[in-house]
């Protein structure tokens, strides 16, 4: 037998390595080692300051103390061995330790707000696209005044593990220029961190471009975490990071993704009809639903091309009629809620249309038993447009009005309206309008109510939804004093009822004088009401929306001084004295869904 002997090896992948000021561990991988089980490896360092130094099977492992000197520092590791014959090997790797010191998403959220100082940076990806439109709300500055310069520096970073995120905002627009999907260290010398609560998120303010370091070859949107989730599993910490929602569609269909009208937002490219001088919006909200029965608004933008000419543009609708994925940044804003009502803990922002990838009709999960339109062309009557229902009014007398959802702008090859009317986003008599003194001030000393009625034998299901679209007043500061609080109550037999929950409608905005309070709606509110599985198998369903108290609200004076102060919504009290014409309450969709 004749054994022949390795001659001892050791060799690294790299001869010198760069390293954060941060106190951690290391390990520098090996090519060849066949030493590491052995006695008598002798590992020493240059400097005191690395430490715990050995030599393992998967290559060469050490820690480094925090640089704290203010100044880069480097130092050599050596590994040497010796074997019984002679045979001797040596390695050295030098390392090399900046004085930019790296922290976790987690350590900045554990910071006080202020400004931050020293040599840390935080490593990230830039998820959000500088060139989008839809980034975030423009600000309301003035009565008629909204700051779209807000959207194009702002920005946002979210963990290299994808579990937090936070908003960017650059000093001006020309330094917003880190390609989106880039990874970044962003050092935080002199940026300010801001802190906001209920939910908890975090901005970064004064950044400019010259406190990115753009890591080359390591970004892509390939190496940004999915987050594919239900809207139910969303958390604080999702806010500012970018998040595929799954299982997702529009709630309402017919139209746009702002349904709002044109004539009260910005003149420009994309609205050559709108205001020059006093605007009233520049963001609207759209309700989406997934298989689950849980809601989350779409934030669209005005200055977003897809709005109302995106996609499969049909004369009816622009919005993908299917279910699918809805990929976006989670915020929770602040300036959509305003005229918008209550929008919930969360929304999205898709940052271009192809993040909306809901168009794939054999992916729709839900079905619909009744839905009513009113498109502006057809038999104007209370019959539903899809399936079977009745929508009873009572004594509420009805006309047809303009709904906002038009999804054509311009419109002159649009066929449900007429010339300049239409391009403002307007459908004709789109919209229900029912007027009626909506309390009896008279006998019941209650709310009144109108109805819909339909039918699930043999259905089944997980969910079973009802959506309505809506707003109350004509356009004008004399009708708007309908009720703002409405319960949502259900009965199987017509004749006991049970209540569900009490949504709110808002005044849509008003030109006369005096003006429009900035809480007014350009257009409708949308809502979401999940019924109980026991509404499913009946051969009668009845959901009643019935007004709940006496709150409405008013037309306060309003100036360029005074605007942020003047709020009309909820501000009023039904009386007695209020006619029909006063009271109008306008329908632009509902819908019975279920999956």
């Amino acid at each position: 037998i004749i054994q022949s002997a390795q001659d001892p090896v050791f060799e690294l992948e790299s001869e010198s390595g760069e390293y954060y000021a941060n106190a951690q561990a290391h390990l520098v991988a090996s090519q060849n080692n066949n030493i590491w089980s052995l006695p008598g490896i002798i590992v020493t360092a240059s400097d005191s300051w690395i430490k715990d130094m050995s030599v393992r099977e998967d290559g060469l492992a050490f820690s480094t103390e925090e640089n704290t000197t203010g100044e880069p520092r480097g130092a050599t590791v050596t590994v040497a061995y010796t074997s019984d014959d002679g045979h001797a090997v040596t390695s050295r790797f030098e390392v090399n330790q900046s004085i930019g010191k790296f922290i976790t998403f987690s350590e900045l959220r554990s910071r006080l707000p202020g400004r931050l100082q020293g040599n840390e940076f935080l490593e990230g990806f830039i998820v959000s696209d500088p060139e989008s439109p839809n980034v975030c709300s423009s600000p309301q500055t003035g009565q008629y005044a909204f700051d779209r310069s807000e959207n194009y520096r702002t920005a946002y970073l979210e963990s290299t593990d994808g579990s937090f995120g936070v908003c960017i905002k650059f000093k001006d627009e020309s330094q917003n220029i880190i390609p989106r999907w880039s990874k970044v260290h962003l050092w935080l010398d002199g940026a300010t961190l801001v802190r906001e609560s209920a939910p908890m998120r975090f901005t970064i303010k004064d950044v400019t471009s010259s406190m990115f370091t753009i890591l080359e070859d390591e970004g892509g949107k390939d190496a940004v975490p999915v987050k594919l989730l239900s809207i139910a599993q969303l958390t604080d910490t999702d806010i500012y990071t970018y998040v595929s929602l799954k299982e997702v569609e529009i709630l309402c269909k017919d139209g746009s993704f702002t349904n709002a009208t044109e004539g009260y937002s910005m003149r420009d490219e994309l609205n050559p009809l709108g205001r020059d001088g006093d605007p009233r919006w520049d963001v609207a909200p759209l309700l989406c639903s997934d298989s689950a029965g849980d809601g989350i608004f779409m934030l669209t933008n005005a200055a977003a091309p897809w709005r109302r000419t995106g996609g499969d543009v049909q004369w009816y609708s622009c919005l993908p009629q299917g279910a699918g994925t809805l990929t976006g940044i989670i915020v929770s804003d602040a300036v959509a809620p305003v005229r918008w009502g209550n929008l919930g803990r969360y929304q999205i922002r898709p940052m271009r249309e192809e993040d909306i990838d809901l168009s794939n009709e054999a992916d729709k999960f839900s079905n619909t038993i009744c839905e009513w339109n009113w498109n502006g062309e057809g038999d104007k009557t209370l019959s539903p447009d899809e399936g079977k229902g009745s929508l009873k009014v009572y004594e509420a007398a009805r006309k047809f009005t303009a709904d906002y959802n038009n999804p054509y702008l311009p419109a002159e090859d649009a066929p449900n309206g007429n010339g300049t009317t239409n391009q403002k986003g307007l459908v004709q008599e789109g919209a229900l309008q029912l007027n009626h003194k909506w309390w009896d001030f008279e006998s019941t000393l209650d709310g009144r109510y109108f109805d819909v009625e339909f039918i699930t034998t043999g259905i089944s299901g997980t969910n079973l939804v009802i959506g309505i679209v809506w707003g109350h007043g004509t356009g004008n500061s004399s009708t708007i004093f309908a009720p703002s609080h409405w319960d949502v109550l259900y009965s199987t037999d017509g004749q006991n009822f049970t209540y569900l929950e009490t949504i709110k409608q808002r005044s849509c905005a008003w030109w006369s004088s005096p003006q429009t309070s900035q809480d007014a709606v350009p257009g409708f509110t949308e809502h979401l009401v999940r019924l109980p599985g026991s509404c499913f198998g009946k051969s009668k369903v009845v959901v009643r929306f019935k007004a709940a108290d006496l709150v409405t609200d008013i037309a306060p004076a309003t100036s360029a001084s005074t605007w942020a102060q003047a709020l009309g919504i909820e501000q009023g009290t039904m009386s007695a004295s209020a006619n029909a014409d006063q009271a109008a309450v306008r329908i632009g969709t509902i819908t019975v869904r279920y999956n």
